[in-house]
């Protein structure tokens, strides 16, 4: 069979470079990553009243399987 390598030589095969990882994220050192959790506070009154109808709505319409089911 395949002989493992020593745990030396796997070490040093999964070193990388910082060269290779400037490659690898480029946009990393520009300027900070905009994440979706730094838009604290931005939404209107109207999207929060859409947002909670399509929940409602949404688990409404997971809910009438179970209601169909049971009814007949």
């Amino acid at each position: 069979g395949l002989t493992p390598l020593p745990p030396a030589a796997r070490f040093e095969e999964n070193q990388s470079s910082a060269a290779e990882m400037e490659e690898f994220l480029p946009h990393s050192a520009e300027k900070k990553q905009t994440h979706f959790t730094d838009f604290e506070g931005k939404t209107s009154f109207g999207m929060s009243v859409f947002n909670l109808s399509n929940a409602i709505m949404g688990s409404g319409i997971l809910g009438l399987a179970y209601a169909m089911a049971n009814t007949g």
